[in-house]
């Protein structure tokens, strides 16, 4: 039956709301699992709604954004695993590492002469009386130690000697510069040497007394005292 004139009809519904729009799940999910491959599900989608006269760029704003957080969680876990392997090597190296002719060899205590020693390798008199001063000392080196050479100059400090023989002597010497380049004097302290043998620097931790006593890196064992100290071998 015709409409009577003047009679209006209904607006029909627009095509946007002539049914529900497909989910975006579907394009999140395979994004999120298989990358770049959520294209298909966004062009399936893109392609059901476009036919039913709906709204199309949805699917590839969540394919972008999803693909985009993938991106960055990737990088951003790719560097946490490098850091932590990074780390994890170096701390092997350094504790891995010494400054030895003999990486087997193990370290030897100086003996006192006579005097107490305690664990960290500081020496005194059983009374508990100091170390005697430069010229008074004598220093006791051991069998498979020796006296490697006198800066020039001479002084307090000026002698190197190795305490075992996983230690050089070029290492010896660096550590005795270092020493006294700190102006330790005597003093408990830490120094960085470079080890012409191994190629690498090691931190050294001195304590004091006469002789100063330095140890480090796994095995290595450096004495320091005057050049007018009398020095005695085991």
């Amino acid at each position: 039956m015709e409409p009577s004139p003047g009679t209006s009809l209904p607006p029909s519904r627009p095509p946007s709301q002539s049914g529900r729009l497909p989910s975006r799940a579907p394009t999140i999910i395979i994004t999120l699992f298989f990358g770049i491959f959520g294209v298909i599900p966004a062009a399936v989608q893109t392609s059901h709604s476009a036919r039913r006269g709906m709204t199309t760029n949805r699917y590839w704003k969540a394919f972008g954004w999803t693909m985009a957080v993938s991106i960055v969680s990737s990088i951003a876990l790719i560097a946490l695993f490098w850091a932590v392997l990074i780390g994890a090597l170096s701390r092997s190296d350094s504790g891995a590492s010494s400054d030895a002719y003999d990486s087997n060899a193990s370290t030897l205590a100086v003996p006192s002469q006579g005097q107490g020693q305690d664990e960290l390798g500081t020496t005194g008199d059983d009374d508990g009386s100091s170390t005697p001063a430069a010229g008074d000392a004598v220093v006791v080196v051991p069998a498979d130690g020796k006296v490697c050479d006198t800066a020039v100059g001479g002084g307090d400090w000026s002698v190197a000697a190795i305490g075992n023989a996983a230690t050089s002597c070029p290492f010896a010497k660096n550590v005795r510069d270092a020493y006294n380049t700190l102006e330790a004097a005597g003093s408990s302290t830490s120094v960085h040497a470079y080890s012409p043998v191994t190629h690498k620097w090691y931190r050294m931790d001195c304590v004091g007394g006469m002789p100063v006593r330095c140890t480090g890196g796994k095995h290595a064992v450096v004495l320091i005292f005057g050049s007018d100290t009398t020095v005695e071998h085991e």
